[in-house]
């Protein structure tokens, strides 16, 4: 069985799945184009957390920078520590080798930020600022260009992270594995759209372990076993995205 592959070339409209960050500032812009929603206490508040994410966010740690959005910021400094504070019952101390890499403490996780990045493609929008697009579509396009899990897979996920300070994957790759929130595959193919068709074609190689009966496993490592169904939704809406 292989990938089928649909005629039509996708494009920013392709994808219609909605996601909490989309939602939450399009209940805020619902009259974007009013006067009003630039007075809206809501609105300045979550360009202010965007300004500041731009700013303040990305990776500006260790010898080589990126655009890539950090996982955890400290709200005294707005730096992102490698290793951060955590308080008594923070699983971060319980479960270290569990939640290690699902935080991503030190690093930056881009399969966590989809709504975050959903957020600045609509203040470009709203505002007219090309700044806010830009900034996802630098972090998306360096990711792909940039990170390999070892499978030819960019290293995001629920069991690995990209390390600002070592400039790695975390030491959990090279698991790959899509949760069940819905992915700005719009703004990837904006990114780069060979890449991203490719990582479609990494994903069809390194998930589906039987391509006969469509049998995944969710951690990509191409051997039988852990297969969620709620990742195989993701890859389903990757493949559909792409055609």
């Amino acid at each position: 069985m292989t990938r089928p592959r649909a005629a039509r070339r996708p494009g920013p409209s392709a994808s219609s799945v909605a996601n909490w960050g989309l939602a939450i500032v399009a209940a805020m812009a619902v009259n974007a184009h009013t006067a009003a929603v630039g007075r809206s206490d809501y609105f300045a508040k979550v360009r202010t957390t965007l300004d500041n994410l731009i700013r303040h966010g990305r990776d500006r740690y260790g010898k080589t920078q990126s655009p890539l959005f950090a996982a955890i910021l400290t709200e005294d400094t707005l730096t992102c520590p490698e290793d951060p504070p955590t308080y008594a019952l923070d699983p971060l101390r319980l479960d270290p080798g569990r939640y290690q890499n699902r935080r991503g403490p030190g690093g930056g996780n881009l399969a966590y930020d989809q709504a975050t990045l959903r957020c600045l493609n609509l203040m470009t929008q709203i505002t007219g600022d090309a700044a806010y697009r830009e900034a996802a579509l630098d972090a998306l396009r360096w990711l792909l260009n940039h990170t390999d899990n070892g499978h030819g897979l960019p290293v995001l996920g629920g069991h690995t992270y990209w390390h600002f300070y070592t400039e790695a994957m975390s030491h959990q790759g090279p698991h790959h594995e899509l949760w069940n929130w819905p992915m700005a595959w719009e703004l990837w193919w904006s990114a780069d759209a060979d890449k991203t068709r490719r990582y479609a074609d990494r994903v069809w190689k390194w998930h589906v372990v039987d391509k006969t009966t469509g049998e995944t496993n969710r951690h990509g490592d191409g051997k039988r076993g852990w297969a969620f169904t709620y990742s195989d939704a993701t890859f389903i809406s990757l493949w559909s995205f792409v055609g």
